[in-house]
């Protein structure tokens, strides 16, 4: 509608979201996963360390569904101690990015994605950013997490941005 701002500042999760772990979560965890609940596609761009894992677990717990959480194989072993840890409590595959590029597994059996280390999805070219890319688009949600996305070009930002959310940055598009 003409007037209506379409994109807003988001404060505070519509009623119900949340229930699982708002308490567990620091201020800006709780922003993080109600960004990613309300706008089902994100980006998350923040320090190492400032719980973007946790973070994810929630959306995770809170969607539901099966979801695909793909990085650098060397970070999984990690990853799977953070869930234990949280006691995550969602279904959940987890895959390095050439395993997803060489396994191409169907998107249609999943609720979304997590991807984790997402700058090194930043060239649009390479084969596992185009496997991130082509699975993205079959899924419902897709946030694509960073501690260190520090872009050397604004094209860095623009192919996470293509992931993240198709079109959305191309000029013409709706």
């Amino acid at each position: 509608a003409e007037g209506r701002q379409t994109y807003t500042r988001w404060d505070a999760p519509p009623c119900g979201l949340l229930k699982c772990a708002a308490d567990d979560l620091y201020s800006h965890q709780r922003e993080m996963a109600g960004a990613a609940l309300s706008r089902r596609r994100c980006i998350w761009a923040a320090d190492p360390g400032t719980g973007k894992t946790l973070a994810a677990q929630t959306v995770m717990e809170e969607v539901g569904g099966r979801w695909m959480w793909v990085g650098p194989k060397s970070s999984l072993v990690n990853i799977k101690r953070e869930f234990v840890k949280f006691g995550f409590l969602g279904a959940v595959t987890l895959m390095g990015f050439e395993e997803l590029a060489n396994k191409t597994p169907s998107p249609t059996d999943y609720t979304g994605l997590i991807v984790d280390e997402a700058h090194k999805c930043k060239n649009p070219t390479a084969k596992r950013s185009k496997a991130v890319a082509r699975f993205a688009e079959g899924v419902d949600r897709c946030v694509l997490m960073s501690g260190t996305p520090s872009p050397k070009t604004p094209l860095d930002w623009w192919s996470l941005a293509e992931i993240a959310a198709p079109g959305f940055l191309r000029e013409n598009s709706r």
